[in-house]
């Protein structure tokens, strides 16, 4: 019965290394799964901040354009100085109009994605960030140059 005391011995430390290596496994699924519901969400986040970029270039695009509706418009036209029309300051004031609202949306819509990247940032903890960095998903890229001339005037 000598061999008894030691084999019983080393199978409760087996045991419980065993135990503490499962506890081990449970908390990283655990972690693993919080990580993929925490970018599952910065995906909605980003995904919705693209979207708000896009009709924010929209709108800047209708911007752009009537702008230079308004400059043409304010143009002297060698025919229409010679036959002056009264729908032509009708004209002009619509357009004015519309370029106020333009840039009203264009403001508004701004303001909103940066507080939605507030926000966005705000959400994003240094542990979570920490974590995500660490856990090798591989997410899309862009490419430098897919927004190039967005901006252009």
């Amino acid at each position: 019965p000598t061999g008894v005391g030691p084999t019983s011995k080393d199978l409760e430390e087996a045991l419980y290394t065993i135990d503490r290596k499962n506890n081990e496994i449970r908390q990283l699924k655990d972690e693993i799964k919080q990580l993929q519901v925490d970018l599952e969400a910065q995906e909605q986040a980003n995904d919705q901040l693209e979207k708000d970029f896009n009709d924010l270039q929209n709108d800047f695009d209708r911007y752009k354009a009537s702008r230079e509706a308004v400059r043409l418009a304010e143009k002297p036209d060698q025919t229409k100085a010679a036959n002056p029309d009264a729908t032509l300051a009708k004209q002009l004031g619509q357009l004015r109009d519309l370029l106020a609202e333009a840039e009203a949306v264009n403001d508004r819509q701004k303001r909103q994605i940066q507080d939605m990247t507030s926000e966005a940032r705000a959400q994003s903890t240094p542990s979570s960030r920490r974590n995500l960095q660490g856990a090798r998903v591989a997410a899309p890229t862009r490419s430098k140059h897919q927004y190039e001339g967005v901006y252009s005037v």
